[in-house]
């Protein structure tokens, strides 16, 4: 029961993580220097600040799930003892705080009066704290098992990793929406009628997908180098049985992504007359669906495998 509280408040974290640095970062590609139209603006700052409130809920119930798994009873929560040496002898403590705070600054930079919306000042410093909130996991996870140089090559390409799975599947969700939208317009009055350029914002995405997914193969690479660290490992262990199952998903999730990019956009770009590009809209949108089912699954293998002993050490 613990250990299914522990999986369930990790692939909320990690959920609302990804959506918020995804749903800070879009702007920045998607629609730059603010020329998006205001209703999706908007929906940039309303998904911001509810993803902002999921990682501060959720990663409240992930400590609470946290030290009861540790203490083997939910009681464990209140034992001062426990507290004590979670705060002060291990880094786990002092990071999830830190987190804590920085979720709680976030709220504040997304909702203060004193800021315009539209701010570019505003845009960027909930960029910056969104990735600091994603990279931060890498700090309460296995990446801590290392040590000296080892550990900061773990670390770092964990981050990268975070960063590149939160900038392609956080981004999903606003790309969704952005096509939503324009299908809504076409299908009402046969053009262009919420000012959305969705070609371009397609176009977009689309390259910062090619930097992404190269970041997520490469650093992907090296956690499994830590992390499996052999063949047999991989194939002779749950954990590398799981990491299989995600990569299935991963692959499947970019095999997507490719149909989207060679097949459904150019189609798009090809075609003038109404009904066909709703036909087309609507592919890309159904697509774009499939791959964010996709990525909750491997988020939740991922959840998966923070709760188990890495392959590497499962055959020492």
């Amino acid at each position: 029961m613990l250990e299914a509280a522990l999986i369930a408040s990790r692939l909320l974290h990690y959920t609302a993580s990804i959506v918020l640095f995804g749903a800070s970062l879009f702007p920045f590609y998607a629609t730059p220097k603010g020329q998006g139209p205001k209703f999706l603006l908007r929906f940039f700052d309303t998904t911001r600040f509810a993803a902002a409130i999921a990682v501060l809920v959720s990663g409240i119930l992930l400590f609470v799930c946290t030290i009861a798994t540790m203490s083997g009873t939910p009681a464990g929560i209140f034992d001062q003892d426990i507290l004590w040496s979670v705060f002060t002898d291990m880094d786990y403590g002092g990071v999830w705080l830190a987190r804590m705070v920085m979720a709680i600054l976030l709220l504040g930079v997304i909702r203060t009066p004193f800021v315009p919306p539209e701010s570019s000042h505003r845009e960027a410093a909930a960029a910056v704290l969104s990735a600091i909130l994603l990279v931060t996991l890498t700090a309460v996870g296995h990446a801590q098992a290392d040590d000296g140089i080892a550990s900061s090559i773990h670390w770092g390409a964990n981050g990268v990793h975070l960063l590149a799975a939160g900038a392609w599947l956080g981004g999903l969700l606003p790309l969704g929406f952005a096509l939503t939208t324009e299908i809504s317009a076409v299908e009402t009055s046969h053009e262009k009628t919420h000012g959305v350029d969705i070609e371009d914002i397609l176009l977009r995405f689309s390259g910062m997908g090619y930097g992404a997914v190269s970041l997520l193969v490469a650093s992907g690479l090296v956690n499994s180098w830590f992390l499996v660290g052999s063949l047999s490992r991989l194939v002779g262990t749950h954990y590398g049985q799981l990491l299989l199952v995600k990569l299935g998903f991963f692959g499947a999730t970019l095999t997507l992504a490719v149909l989207n990019r060679f097949w459904l956009l150019p189609s798009l770009l090809q075609t003038r007359e109404s009904e066909a590009r709703i036909l087309w809209l609507k592919r890309l949108r159904r697509h774009v669906i499939g791959e964010q089912i996709l990525g909750f699954v491997i988020l939740f293998i991922v959840s998966l495998l923070g709760t188990m002993q890495p392959a590497i050490e499962a055959l020492d």
